[in-house]
This record gives C-alpha cells, structure tokens and sequence, in this order.
C-alpha cells in the first residue's frame, strides 16, 4: 500500500503576473512543503511535483530551479524526489512538429497564452511556436528532435528576471534543458495529443 499526503499549491495567473511569478510561487510551495514536513508528518526527502498543461511546465521548471539553487547553496533542502508531468508545455520553440502538426489544436489560443505567460501581454504572439524567429536555437532544437547526432554545448538563459527575451529560459520551457544531471525520475503522461 502507498501512504501519501497531498498538497495542492496556487499560483497567480499571467498576463496580471507574468513569469516568473507563477514559477516562484510553485517553488514557494515546494519550499513551505520541505519546510513544514514535520507538521505534516511527510518525510521532506520525497517530495514529488505533478502537474498537468502549464501546471506541468511549472512542475517541470520547478525541478531544474529547485536543483540549481540547491547546486549554488541557496538552500539545503533535499532535493525534489520526482516529477510527474501531464500534457505539459515544455517548450514554444517549433509548433510545426509532432503533436501540433498532426492535429489541429488552437494555436492562437496557445500563442496568447504563452505570450501572456512570458512578456504580460500579446507582443511575442508571432514569435510563439515560430522557430524562423530565433537565432541559435535550431542548432539546438535539431539535437533535441534527433535530427542531428552532434553533441552541442550551448547556452541556455537561467533567469528570474521578467523579460520579452525569456522565450530560451530553460525555467520557463524546461525542454530547453543541457545538463539533466541531477534532475529527478520523470513520468510523463502525453495521451494523444503529445
């Protein structure tokens, strides 16, 4: 039998509150959870994150930043024992492959969302899921979709800060990630859309 406890967190929502004040409130949660384990009689060591759609990509960059601030000392709370990851979005690089170009999704809707969740309004909307509108990127995406063998080591954006520019933050589209050293089991559950 597995005993678990469950806590749900709560995050603002963007255009209001753009990056990263959602990612930063999902931490806060993470955080308060390890912080409070004894109260609530969980072990502080098996913390897992869920979370599906854009609740899947906070759960996922909730991860990488917990890992890297526990990497850099900024605190010394375990690290986060897995994540589970439903339908996320992990990236809005190239919507002109897999899921997206098998089925006919709302683009602009996830356009706007994405615009919101990045710069707080709809100025990105043309660059979302665009890959022509990015330099540097497709050398990265083709190591990422196979299409090129080659190991690169590229620079990707780690940042907290509010930015239009934050479309290669790993902390906002996780897939974007170099170094899964580190990084929790993951179970992804894509159904048929992904």
């Amino acid at each position: 039998a597995v005993v678990s406890t469950q806590s749900t967190g709560d995050y603002r929502l963007a255009p209001e509150h753009p990056f990263p004040t959602p990612l930063l409130d999902t931490q806060y949660t993470v955080l308060w959870a390890q912080l409070n384990a004894q109260k609530l009689g969980i072990d502080p060591s098996k913390v897992v994150v869920m979370g599906d759609s854009a609740g899947g990509n906070l759960a996922a960059a909730v991860t990488h930043l917990h890992r890297d601030e526990l990497d850099m000392g900024k605190h010394n709370f375990p690290p986060i024992r897995a994540q589970v990851l439903i339908y996320p979005v992990m990236q809005a690089y190239n919507h002109h492959e897999g899921s997206y170009s098998r089925i006919k999704l709302p683009m602009y809707n996830l356009k706007k969302y994405v615009s919101y969740y990045v710069a707080g309004n709809l100025s990105l909307i043309d660059r979302v899921g665009d890959p022509t509108c990015y330099d540097g990127v497709p050398a990265y995406w083709n190591a990422i979709v196979g299409t090129d063998t080659t190991v690169r080591e590229l620079e990707v954006k780690r940042s907290l800060e509010f930015s239009p520019d934050n479309m290669d933050n790993v902390y906002c589209f996780p897939l974007l990630e170099t170094n899964p050293a580190g990084l929790p089991p993951t179970y992804v559950l894509a159904l048929t859309l992904d």
